[in-house]
């Protein structure tokens, strides 16, 4: 439980302002809605108690999607002092670390921006990518199944059932978080993709 309490705690404390093109977005229907909505405000983190990949983590790990251009240096989203870090997100891709490690069952989480300021930011293009085109985590290949456009509070909900999903087939997937429509934060787009072996 304290687990899933810091990935939603990640989302709802990300203040961003995101863009992409004009290109159309693949929007698959939800129906899902948040059942509460909860307070965090008093909510107290000890870094002891996180239960993440931390461990794991390549400090030099680059993610690539060679269709958007894509190519950047990857962060790592901890906690510090009981408190999210996000101070890399103007710059960089953020993995959250109380999601699972690149490569491992279940469903990882990197965040960025599309735009901060009048500057394009990373995932800039998130919203061109289609089904099978390929993201690259270090070693690890992923092929997207496909997009998602949902309102942010809907994010921890739909994150814990595909997470769950994807333990339950024992596949490593990846989901991609950026705002939409571009030069606006009203809604999320996810990308998710999974890790196929190529024997």
């Amino acid at each position: 439980m304290f687990k899933k309490l810091l990935v939603i705690l990640s989302i709802f404390f990300i203040v961003t302002s995101c863009t992409t093109n004009s290109s159309q977005e693949i929007i698959i229907e939800n129906n899902l809605t948040p059942n509460k909505i909860v307070e965090y405000s008093d909510l107290q983190i000890e870094e002891k108690d996180i239960n993440s990949y931390t461990n794991l983590w390549n400090k030099e790990m680059i993610i690539t999607i060679e269709k958007i251009e894509v190519n950047s240096e990857l962060k790592e989203a901890s906690i510090k002092n009981g408190t999210w870090d996000f101070s890399d997100l103007e710059n960089y891709p953020l993995w959250i670390s109380s999601t699972p490690i690149f490569g491992r069952v279940g469903l990882s989480a990197i965040l960025g921006h599309r735009q901060w300021g009048i500057v394009p930011k990373v995932f800039a293009k998130l919203n061109m990518l289609e089904y099978n085109d390929i993201i690259n985590v270090g070693n690890i290949k992923y092929f997207v199944q496909y997009t998602k456009i949902i309102k942010p509070e809907e994010l921890y909900i739909i994150y814990d059932q595909l997470n769950k999903s994807f333990y339950e087939i024992n596949v490593s997937a990846l989901m991609l978080i950026t705002c939409t429509p571009y030069g606006t934060d009203k809604q999320r787009l996810l990308v998710i993709a999974q890790q196929k072996v190529i024997e």
